[in-house]
């Protein structure tokens, strides 16, 4: 037994879990697809993060709570990638989805939910614009295979897009 006070625990869990601020220095290998991860659940995405980013093919360049918000992220970082929940507030993911499509053409689209085919949103998904569908089933393995089966599947994806450096010199202006 851990005598009361006893530490043990919270070190163990810091020299072990690398924390989300530090994750956010490293760079990431040069042929990682950039992501937008939009989910109401705060644990989720945390969970989803650590396992995303630990096989090195993804970079979270953003996370958001909302339709709403994962809309901004989209806009603002252009990424390869949108990972997008169904139900959340402010703005659920069907409602997001056809303005992400709109606002980032190039940008694949996969719905996360916990709702199965009986409810018909896998298809109402695939009408607004969405590459795939992923059920939320508690196995990140299987969501992370899944992922990657359906980015494969979409045809003439465009190269990962840089991201920019820590600085960066020169002009500003286009050719």
């Amino acid at each position: 037994m851990l005598p009361r006070g006893s530490n043990f625990v919270r070190e163990s869990l810091v020299n072990t879990v690398t924390p989300l601020d530090s994750a956010a220095d490293e760079t990431p290998p040069p042929h990682a697809m950039s992501m937008v991860l939009v989910d109401d659940s705060q644990d989720l995405r945390f969970f989803l993060r650590v396992a995303i980013e630990r096989g090195q093919d993804f970079c979270i360049v953003a996370e958001a709570a909302n339709g709403e918000e994962g809309l901004a992220a989209a806009v603002e970082h252009q990424p390869d990638v949108v990972l997008l929940d169904i139900a959340m507030p402010v703005m659920d993911g069907l409602e997001a989805l056809p303005l992400i499509r709109k606002a980032c053409p190039g940008t694949v689209v996969v719905m996360l939910s916990a709702f199965g085919p009986r409810y018909g949103l896998q298809h109402q998904a695939a009408l607004l614009g969405a590459h795939g569908y992923i059920l939320k089933d508690g196995r990140m393995d299987r969501v992370l295979a899944e992922l990657k089966t359906i980015i494969e599947g979409v045809g003439d994806l465009p190269a990962p897009r840089p991201r920019p450096g820590p600085a960066r010199t020169g002009s500003s202006e286009e050719p």
